[in-house]
C-alpha cells in the first residue's frame, strides 16, 4: 500500500508542476459555505407570511436577522440581480422551502460553490408525507440563508436548491421526489 500512496502523491505533484509550467489552471475545489436555517413561525406580526410565502430562491442585499424581515426582504426581492462585493456589504442567497409542522426539522447536507454553480440540498422531515398525527400543531417554513463571501471573480453564477423530504434526520429514507428550485442566475461586478 504505500508504494500506491507514493506513487499517486509523485504523479499529482507532477501533474501540478506540467500545469503551474504550461500555464493550464487546476480545477477549482468545491468551497463549503455558510449557512443558516431560519424557522419562519405563526407567532409573528404577519402569521399568514408563513402560510402564503413562495417557495423559491432570492439574493438579497444585507439580509434582516429577524425571520419575519428576511421573509419580507425576500418575498418583495428582484429576482434579476447584480451585485457588487465589497466592505461592509452584506450579500445572501435566500430559499423559502416547503411548509413544515410542529415536529418537523429542516438540515442542510450539502452546500457548497463549485466554479460557477452554488449546489445546495436541504433535507427536512415530513410529519404529514408519514402519516403521523398532529395536534396542536403550528406550521412554519424554513428559510435557508446562504452567506456569499468575497472573494468571487467578477462572473455569472448560478442557484439551485433542493428540498427533499426523509423520513429522519440526517440520512432518512426519501418520502418523496425533491423539491428542486431554480436554477437562478446573478452576476458579480468587481
Amino acid at each position: 500500500m504505500p508504494h500506491r500512496e507514493g506513487t499517486f502523491m509523485l504523479a499529482t505533484a507532477l501533474g501540478f508542476m506540467i500545469a503551474s509550467m504550461t500555464g493550464c489552471k487546476q480545477p477549482t475545489a468545491d468551497r463549503v459555505l455558510k449557512t443558516t436555517i431560519v424557522q419562519l413561525d405563526l407567532d409573528g406580526q404577519d402569521p399568514e407570511l408563513t402560510l402564503q410565502l413562495k417557495e423559491g430562491i432570492a439574493v438579497l442585499a444585507d439580509p434582516p436577522l429577524p425571520p419575519e424581515a428576511l421573509a419580507k426582504a425576500y418575498r418583495s426581492s428582484e429576482r434579476v440581480i447584480r451585485l457588487s462585493l465589497g466592505p461592509g456589504k452584506a450579500w445572501a442567497i435566500v430559499s423559502a422551502g416547503p411548509l413544515l409542522d410542529t415536529p418537523d426539522d429542516a438540515q442542510v447536507q450539502k452546500a457548497t460553490l463549485d466554479g460557477r454553480t452554488f449546489r445546495i440540498e436541504v433535507a427536512h422531515t415530513s410529519a404529514r408525507l408519514r402519516g403521523a398525527g398532529l395536534r396542536r400543531n403550528r406550521p412554519w417554513r424554513p428559510l435557508l440563508r446562504v452567506a456569499i463571501e468575497s472573494p468571487l471573480s467578477a462572473s455569472e453564477y448560478q442557484v439551485a436548491v433542493s428540498w427533499l423530504a426523509v423520513e429522519a434526520l440526517p440520512n432518512g429514507k426519501p418520502l418523496a421526489a425533491p423539491l428542486v428550485l431554480g436554477p437562478i442566475s446573478f452576476t458579480v461586478e468587481n
